[in-house]
């Protein structure tokens, strides 16, 4: 985490349950998390709708629905 940044609750318990923050404009916030090839998921059913996927296209295309699911923050 550098600076003057400022991060939503979500980015930081991405942070917390230790994934890696990558700068990408197209991503939530200019920013995406990443740990073990996996990408990190703000709020699932969003993204579900946005992409106009379900949960198991979304672990095929590389997000982590069991963190999702399990995360304790």
């Amino acid at each position: 985490m550098g600076g003057n940044v400022s991060y939503t609750s979500s980015e930081l318990c991405a942070l917390k349950n230790k994934f890696v923050e990558f700068q990408d404009s197209k991503a939530f916030n200019g920013r995406y998390f990443l740990k073990n090839h996996l990408i990190w998921i703000h709020n699932l059913n969003s993204l579900m709708n946005k992409l106009g996927l379900n949960e198991e296209d979304l672990k095929q295309k590389g997000y982590d629905v069991d963190s999702y699911h399990s995360r304790n923050c």
